[in-house]
C-alpha cells in the first residue's frame, strides 16, 4: 500500500458549501469512533483501533495508534497489509475478523452495516489528476464502512480532517475505487475488506452525532 503525506491529500480538510458539510448522514449510520491517524502511512493502525473503540471503548479508548505498528507489522515504505490486521484483532478478544478479496461485493458490505458491524474496506482514496480511478493504483487507503442510501456509502476516514470523520463516496465510485496493491510484490487486489464481528455489545456515544459527511477524495 502506498500512502501519501497527511497535508497533501486532497480530501483532508472536508470540502464545505455555503450550507456547511456536502452531504447528510444517513439514518442507518453506525457511531464508529473517529481516530485520526498520527503519521503518512498508519492508517491501517486508525482503522483497526476505530474498530477495536467500537466493541472495546473500555480496553481501547485511551490505546494509541503507535501501540499497533508492531503487532500489526507497519512500517513507513509499506504502510500495513490485511493480513496482520485480521489476525490482530482475532487475538484482541471480544471480536472476530475475516478478511477477504476479490469476491466480496457491495451488498454484503451493506449487510455487515445492517447488522451494525462496520467492516474495514480498502480503496483508492485520492488522486492528483484526472487519472481514471480504475488505473489508479498507489492511493490504498483504509476506510470503516459506516452507513449507506440510496446515493452514497459513508465511511469512518482515519485521514479526514472533517468534524466527526466521516466521509461519502458515491455509490457508483465504489466499483471504480475498491482495489488496491497487496505484499511484497504489489499484487493488485480487488475488493478488500475486513468483516469485523463483536461478541460483546457495541459502544453507545453519548456525544452528539456530527453534522454531516464531506467528499471522499
Amino acid at each position: 500500500m502506498t500512502e501519501q503525506p497527511l497535508e497533501v491529500l486532497p480530501h483532508a480538510a472536508g470540502r464545505r458549501d455555503g450550507h456547511g458539510f456536502v452531504t447528510s448522514l444517513p439514518p442507518n449510520l453506525i457511531r464508529v469512533p473517529p481516530v485520526k491517524q498520527r503519521t503518512t502511512f498508519s492508517c491501517g493502525n486508525a482503522a483497526t483501533l476505530a474498530v477495536l473503540r467500537y466493541w472495546r471503548w473500555d480496553a481501547y479508548a485511551r490505546v494509541e495508534e503507535a501501540a499497533l505498528y508492531l503487532p500489526l507489522e507497519t512500517t513507513h515504505a509499506k504502510g500495513t497489509e490485511p493480513q496482520p490486521i485480521a489476525a490482530f484483532l482475532n487475538n484482541a478478544g471480544g471480536v472476530t475478523a475475516e478478511y477477504r478479496h476479490g469476491d466480496v461485493t457491495l451488498d454484503q458490505l451493506e449487510r455487515a452495516v445492517d447488522m451494525r458491524q462496520p467492516p474495514i474496506v480498502d480503496l483508492q482514496a485520492w488522486r492528483d489528476h484526472e487519472t481514471p480511478w480504475r488505473d489508479l493504483w498507489d492511493a490504498g487507503h483504509y476506510v470503516v464502512m459506516a452507513g449507506y442510501d440510496e446515493e452514497n456509502l459513508f465511511f469512518m476516514d482515519p485521514c479526514t480532517m472533517a468534524p466527526g470523520a466521516y466521509v461519502y463516496l458515491p455509490r457508483a465510485e465504489l466499483a471504480e475505487r475498491w482495489h488496491d496493491l497487496s505484499g511484497d510484490h504489489d499484487e493488485p487486489i480487488e475488493h478488500m475488506a475486513i468483516f469485523v464481528r463483536g461478541l460483546v455489545a457495541a459502544r453507545i456515544p453519548d456525544e452528539p452525532a456530527p453534522e454531516g459527511a464531506a467528499k471522499l477524495g
